[in-house]
């Protein structure tokens, strides 16, 4: 994995340069309006042995970005976020193995789909679950081990050959009742 090393912390990065931490809700005590600091409303000292992030923080600004909890975030409450984490920790990591298993998962919810979806209510119930337990399981790596693993693939890919099925035993009923109807009208 990649990384770079500031005085001894190391600090992971992608393939793209993205860092990947949790985001939060950053707390608007922390958050001080140049107009109090310049009115001379905060006590001095205040800022001593603290990061200060200067920004712009305000509607119709540049420095807008989304997150995966907000649709806008102000640009310098996301770095002060990254800061945090490059501080104390808490990466999250997308390991190597990572999209080999989401593939993996997608050619076994599809080959379910396929040879076990047409089998009978219980079969049917087995791969609901199955369909129902990957996004729990993905959620569950994301917040106990700090993995992104994507459930996303696999659905798509599983749903796909679902829809497949599905169509497909539409279709064998639908001629099945037609030759049905032409064996009763020529009796």
């Amino acid at each position: 994995s990649r990384a770079v090393e500031i005085k001894g912390r190391r600090i992971p990065f992608d393939e793209r340069g993205r860092m990947h931490f949790r985001f939060g809700n950053f707390p608007k005590a922390n958050v001080i309006s140049a107009a109090v600091v310049l009115g001379g409303s905060v006590p001095a000292g205040y800022f001593k042995g603290k990061i200060v992030l200067v920004g712009l923080a305000a509607e119709g600004t540049s420095d807008i970005v989304a997150t995966p909890l907000a649709g806008e975030n102000y640009g310098v409450l996301v770095q002060a976020q990254a800061i945090d984490t490059i501080l104390g920790g808490g990466w999250l990591s997308r390991p190597p193995w990572a999209r080999l298993v989401e593939w993996g998962l997608a050619a076994a919810l599809a080959l379910l789909a396929l040879v076990v979806s047409p089998r009978g209510r219980w079969s049917r119930i087995a791969v609901a679950t199955v369909f129902l337990a990957l996004p729990i399981a993905s959620w569950v790596a994301f917040d106990r081990f700090a993995l992104l693993l994507d459930a996303v693939r696999p659905l798509e890919v599983g749903g796909a050959a679902l829809a497949g099925v599905l169509v497909g035993l539409f279709s064998d009923s639908r001629r099945e009742r037609e030759r049905l109807r032409e064996a009763l009208l020529h009796e």
